[in-house]
């Protein structure tokens, strides 16, 4: 940096021009590296998987030294002669036909001397970078083994003590980037699994059909939940519930409520005693006040739905040949609120060729709408498909309902579909 000045010579009394050279060059590469670990932790913040992190990661490499290509090699332990994943900017582009569709990168695809370098970089010490000819790589430490970073640099470009600091310190961030990441891809798994396990299986009694959607990332689990089972009686236990807060502490509570409205319903219970007994269990449960239930007792023959609401939205029954109808009645305080007090119990008949959908809020709240403006967007899906399938008009139900960046709330859906009178019979 120059700067220039006039001033007069004390001595002579003429006017001289003074000049100032200060090196900012040490400036520019502080700024230069700041910028830079700034852009990769807001990529890694925003990664939904330790593969994107990975994809995002390397992409950041390129921008930075304006690269050729940037390769990532993940090598198992003990074994650098091959990796078992490859990850790439850009394949080698004159082994590619480029009117075919873009592939991932293969071992086999890189040059001999690539491949050298990165099964090099392998067995190096973690987080020193290793110039080489044509560009320059660096190992990073991850829980599966190994990881091989190359950066191919254009012509006539050297890799500099600066690069050398600039990549040791983007690849330490890297490292915690991946670790955080591989550990929200582990939770996920396990949430996952924890869902599945307790939505229990897929195979649901005719005319049935059920969705469950989380709200989104990066646990995909939470506490809305639906149970379909059949009674001793012959009747039909259906149940939706939501459980407040999101993630495996509302999983967890939302498992005990579950099999406990279950087991109370098979106790012959009629939908209201289950809920006051739900009402008191929940009382001993920590993070199940406020819970949301709607239980109910279905008699597929006659159609006749006999329910309870502990504060839960209101079921739609959209009849086939009038108005639809909401399932206000039996409502009562959510679960944990003033355990004790007796509960109301409502009944209706469903006619056939008519549905009967039952949801979690955040199938009908949205930003914007009103819950009653929400639910009347639902009825309206409802009836537009009505002529479809249980199956199919979940699908359509949730194509039409879902908003387009993803549901803030978990989400929840049981719908049932009653049959035709001369079906029942042919059912008999």
């Amino acid at each position: 940096h120059a700067s220039f000045n006039r001033v007069q010579d004390p001595d002579t009394g003429r006017t001289v021009i003074v000049g100032t050279l200060r090196d900012v060059t040490a400036e520019h590469y502080a700024i230069q590296r700041e910028s830079a670990l700034a852009t990769l932790g807001e990529r890694l913040a925003r990664a939904g998987s330790a593969e994107e992190a990975l994809a995002r990661a390397i992409d950041v490499l390129h921008e930075m030294w304006h690269a050729n290509s940037v390769v990532a090699a993940h090598f198992d332990r003990g074994d650098t002669t091959s990796p078992q994943r490859l990850t790439a900017t850009t394949c080698v582009p004159d082994t590619l036909d480029e009117s075919s569709a873009p592939r991932p990168p293969r071992w086999a695809d890189l040059d001999q001397a690539r491949r050298t370098e990165l099964s090099r970089l392998a067995s190096a010490p973690p987080l020193t970078p290793l110039p080489g000819p044509g560009g320059a790589g660096i190992r990073i430490d991850h829980p599966d083994g190994p990881l091989a970073l190359w950066i191919e640099l254009e012509e006539q470009r050297h890799f500099t003590e600066e690069d050398k600091l600039l990549l040791s310190l983007l690849a330490g961030r890297l490292t915690q980037g991946l670790a955080r990441a591989r550990r929200n891809d582990q939770q996920r798994e396990t949430a996952i699994a924890l869902q599945r396990a307790i939505l229990g299986p897929s195979n649901l009694p005719e005319g049935f059909a059920v969705r469950y959607e989380p709200a989104g990332r990066p646990l995909e689990v939470g506490g809305d939940w639906y149970d379909i089972f059949a009674l001793p009686d012959g009747r039909t236990g259906i149940v939706v519930g939501d459980c407040v807060g999101r993630g495996l502490e509302a999983a967890a509570v939302m498992g005990q409520l579950r099999s406990a409205c279950r087991a109370l319903l098979i106790q012959d219970l009629e939908p209201a005693r289950a809920l006051m007994a739900l009402d008191a269990f929940a009382a001993t449960i920590p993070g199940a006040m406020c819970t949301t239930v709607f239980c109910g007792v279905l008699d597929p023959e006659s159609g006749e739905l006999r329910y309870s609401s502990a504060g839960h939205p209101p079921g739609i029954l959209r009849r086939a040949d009038g108005p639809s109808v909401l399932l206000e009645g039996g409502r009562a305080l959510p679960l944990g609120v003033r355990p004790g007090r007796t509960r109301p119990e409502a009944a209706v008949v469903i006619p056939g060729r008519s549905a009967l959908l039952l949801y979690t809020d955040g199938l009908v709240e949205r930003r914007g709408l009103s819950l009653t403006e929400g639910i009347d967007r639902a009825d309206t899906a409802l009836r537009q498909g009505l002529h479809l399938p249980p199956e199919l008009l979940t699908e359509h139900l949730m194509s039409q309902l879902t908003p387009a960046d993803g549901y803030t709330d978990d989400v929840a859906l049981l719908l049932y579909c009653h049959p035709a009178p001369e079906s029942i019979l042919h059912r008999r």
